[in-house]
Parts: C-alpha cells; sequence; structure tokens
C-alpha cells in the first residue's frame, strides 16, 4: 500500500520540536482501526544503521491516563524514537500524550527509561513505521 502525504505543519510545538510551514506528514499504511500514524518527514535523521523520527499516533476515539490524583483523556501521542535498521529493533526516546487531535492540547505525560525491543513484540505499527525507516 503506497504512503499517503499529508501537506501540514504539524502540531509539536507542545514538544518543543521546530517545524517549518514546510513540515511534511507521511501516514502510515496501517491501521487497526483505533489508531492511525504520521511520520514528521521533517524530523529524520540517520546515523549509520539507527533512524530517529517523530511519529503521531491520532486515536480513533479518547483514552484515559491517570495523572496527579485524577484521570484524564488524551486523543493523541507524540512519539520521538530510534529504529536499528540492521539488528530490526526500536526504542521510544519520548512519548507525549495530548488531550487535542495531532499532538495539541494539555500534554499529560513526557520522557521515561525506555529499552531496545525487538520488532517482533506484537505491534504491528512499530513494524511499519520500521519498514519506511530502513527506505528513508
Amino acid at each position: 500500500m503506497p504512503v499517503k502525504c499529508l501537506r501540514i505543519v504539524p502540531l509539536l510545538t507542545a514538544m518543543g520540536v521546530a517545524v517549518s510551514a514546510q513540515a511534511k506528514l507521511l501516514q502510515m499504511p496501517v491501521s487497526d482501526g483505533s489508531a492511525r500514524q504520521f511520520v514528521d518527514d521533517s524530523q529524520v535523521s540517520r546515523s549509520g544503521d539507527v533512524v530517529t523520527l517523530t511519529f503521531i499516533q491520532e486515536l480513533s476515539s479518547p483514552r484515559l491516563v491517570n495523572t496527579k490524583r485524577r484521570s484524564n483523556s488524551y486523543a493523541s501521542q507524540t512519539f520521538i524514537a530510534d529504529f536499528d535498521c540492521k539488528a530490526s529493533t526500536y526504542k521510544i526516546e519520548e512519548i507525549r500524550l495530548h488531550s487535542g487531535s495531532m499532538g495539541a492540547g494539555q500534554v499529560y505525560s513526557g520522557e521515561g527509561a525506555y529499552k531496545w525491543r525487538d520488532l517482533s513484540d506484537g505491534y504491528p505499527m512499530w513494524r511499519a513505521i520500521w519498514t519506511w525507516a530502513r527506505k528513508s
């Protein structure tokens, strides 16, 4: 399935990511019906076999997250992740949960201690994005 290109300004300013008006979000060709993924083509870098990229996961319906004595809903997530194209592994560098669509609104969480994971961990989203990253 071909990658669908969307020319829009992604709402990543809540993460402090500088995004120009020429930013291009590429919709990944995988969806289980619960979310769509968009890679920010302007935020892709490569160092050897490792590709670092930023992507947004747009949820089809909000989910709940518990934060400091209460629950809040989030409608999208922004990830910064590393993909080792040779080892077929990935590592999340940062996750932000957003109350609004496409990375907008209140931010509920941020960085964590994430380990390298094998792509066979059961999440088709990560395999689809790794496949795209290998070609970038």
